[in-house]
């Protein structure tokens, strides 16, 4: 697939995504599309990603500089990120434009960008956090963007992102993955952030608290909205075959956080 037949058909990916209204009422209407962090007393999606959006921001020392939201989506992690820092210093960018729009919405007063992850249109040093939710495995590939992250990053910079590692056959066959970034360790893992200049990354396996509880969580929604008469039994049927092979497929959910050497 060509470089530009891949953006869009990523762009179409997500954009189909947003507009189910099975998933809109999953999400509570709050433009998140997370796994999310399902902690003890976690009770909805949006609660789990607004949980994982302060696990992840929470280790980082209390420094507001300026912050990139790398495949920001629909705004939601950016709208989070508001807590933390002023709209003046929050930097989104998406391959969607779409997205970007309902972005500007959720994040008003943040500076939105149509660009790539593996070609970061940004002088080199200019952000304090890099941020990137559940992205990494889209790019092309998570090397380039790690290496370009490192290159924005001012020294003693923070990059903080969740990244989902699957199984060979899952990388291969979608459309939406590319078999150069299939990852056959932890170590190896670990690794790429390395040879991208962060050299001592912490990757934290959440794979129980966040992928696989958020697997649960779904196929009961699906399962009430099927008794509620608002699904059919096909659809039913065919949301339950893609939940087992995601599950099947599912390997690491994991959560980093790497700092780029101080000068």
């Amino acid at each position: 697939m060509t470089r530009q037949g891949r953006t869009r058909s990523l762009e179409d990916l997500y954009e189909a995504r947003t507009h189910k209204d099975l998933i809109n009422e999953f999400y509570e209407h709050s433009d998140f599309l997370n796994f999310g962090y399902w902690a003890e007393g976690i009770a909805t999606a949006r609660e789990a990603c607004e949980h994982l959006m302060d696990r992840l921001l929470g280790a980082l020392p209390d420094a507001p500089g300026a912050v990139l939201d790398v495949a920001c989506g629909r705004g939601a992690t950016t709208r989070s990120l508001l807590r933390r820092w002023s709209p003046e210093r929050v930097t989104g960018i998406d391959l969607s434009e779409r997205s970007l729009e309902r972005a500007r919405i959720n994040a008003p007063g943040c500076e939105f960008r149509h660009m790539d992850a593996t070609e970061l249109d940004f002088a080199d040093e200019t952000f304090d956090v890099v941020l990137s939710v559940e992205a990494c495995f889209h790019f092309n590939t998570r090397a380039k963007f790690l290496a370009e992250a490192c290159r924005v990053l001012k020294p003693g910079g923070w990059l903080v992102l969740t990244d989902i590692l699957v199984a060979r056959w899952m990388e291969i066959n979608n459309p939406s993955r590319t078999e150069e970034n299939y990852v056959d360790s932890l170590k190896e893992y670990r690794e790429i952030f390395v040879g991208a200049g962060f050299p001592q990354p912490r990757v934290q396996d959440a794979t129980r608290e966040c992928s696989t509880r958020f697997y649960e969580e779904m196929s009961k929604h699906v399962w009430r909205a099927r008794r509620a008469g608002k699904i059919d039994e096909d659809r039913f049927q065919r949301i339950n075959k893609f939940i087992g092979w995601s599950m099947l497929a599912q390997r690491h959910y994991v959560l980093v956080w790497a700092r780029k050497p101080a000068a």
